[in-house]
């Protein structure tokens, strides 16, 4: 079986423009309601270009002022209408108000799964006599996607799809090392009944698995997609939030590719920065 590095590349990120100092540059400057050709040219938090070709804002959002969007975002019970108003990752709008995904139960504002798989055994667990939980564990940017990450030896790090810590940092629970027997596996979740998949995540996949729902993981398995708002969303410590290049505005470091900073700019926004 092929193993793939684990990389942001698999999401729209929103904004990819930045000047060397990680402000936006010129291409990012429209505002809400004004003309655009793609979404980079849009520079509001939560911003996108729509198929009218006009900055505005993405689902689960609404404008803040002229420029930015805030989140929507609910808590689980709390009312909805769409899954994009969803805030915790896993969850979903279901008979009116969000709820976790099948294979998942709420644990305060987030969702857990009920059950945690490994491409090969069973997962190391913290007091395995009381059927306690999984080690949990993180990559650097330099592991690969079976590597050991911060797991003892001879255990690796087999981490969620599109997850990360509030750092940045790729999430998952502790496995036992790989092997020619490996299976397609979804590490946490359900896998869809009739979803299968030609490659792994970073490949092309078969139509059979639906990406509105679900994607592809580093097995080859079909699995419930942590965050449904889009397909530029991504789980970070268990609440969705879109994926921001560095330049554009931010709420936490997570959200920020290559593990960039949050930070205040001089006008006061945060903003996803290396500096």
């Amino acid at each position: 079986m092929k193993y793939l590095v684990i990389a942001l590349a698999s999401l729209t990120f929103l904004g990819a423009w930045a000047q060397p100092d990680g402000t936006p540059a010129a291409k990012a400057s429209k505002n809400l309601g004004e003309a655009c050709t793609d979404s980079d040219e849009c520079s509001g938090y939560g911003a996108k270009c729509d198929n009218s070709k006009k900055c505005t804002c993405r689902p689960g959002f609404e404008a803040a002022d002229t420029k930015d969007c805030k989140s929507l975002s609910k808590k689980l019970t709390e009312k909805c209408s769409s899954d994009a108003d969803c805030g915790p990752a896993y969850s979903m709008c279901s008979s009116g108000v969000c709820a976790c995904f099948e294979g998942f139960e709420a644990k305060g504002d987030k969702c857990q799964s009920l059950e945690y798989r490994c491409p090969n055994g069973q997962p190391l667990r913290w007091r395995p006599w009381t059927g306690g939980v999984p080690q949990s564990c993180k990559l650097s940017d330099d592991d690969s996607t079976f590597s050991r990450g911060n797991c003892p030896e001879p255990y690796i790090c087999f981490a969620y799809e599109d997850s990360f810590d509030i750092n940045g940092n790729p999430i998952g629970h502790c496995c036992q090392n790989v092997s020619s027997e490996d299976k397609p596996v979804c590490a946490v979740g359900v896998a869809h009944s009739k979803g299968i998949c030609s490659g792994t995540s970073d490949e092309a996949s078969d139509v059979s698995c639906p990406s509105e729902t679900h994607e592809c993981s580093t097995t080859g398995a079909c699995c419930q997609r942590a965050c449904r708002q889009s397909e530029d969303h991504t789980n970070v410590d268990g609440k969705c939030f879109v994926a921001v290049s560095v330049g554009f505005p931010c709420e936490i470091a997570g959200q920020c590719v290559e593990k960039a900073l949050c930070k205040a700019g001089a006008d006061g926004r945060k903003v996803c920065t290396t500096a």
